[in-house]
């Protein structure tokens, strides 16, 4: 899990796109993983899931489908 996050950082650098800022509201900036997840969610590789409160979360306990790698590993 270690290195699929950290091969998707990196081939995420090499790529920009114009997407929106996301706060993830279960996400603290104190958080091991934060520049990570904002980065890659700054590039349009990660995605948050807004509830129906209007909130976006991050939901980074949840286990990682193989249809979510391949969605994001397309974004890169």
């Amino acid at each position: 899990m270690k290195l699929l996050l950290a091969s998707l950082l990196i081939l995420g650098l090499a790529f920009t796109s114009a997407v929106a800022a996301v706060n993830y509201v279960d996400v603290s900036s104190n958080h091991w993983a934060y520049d990570a997840v904002m980065k890659l969610s700054d590039l349009g590789i990660l995605t948050g899931i807004v509830q129906a409160d209007g909130r976006t979360y991050f939901n980074g306990n949840d286990p990682l489908t193989r249809y979510q790698t391949a969605v994001m590993l397309k974004k890169t």
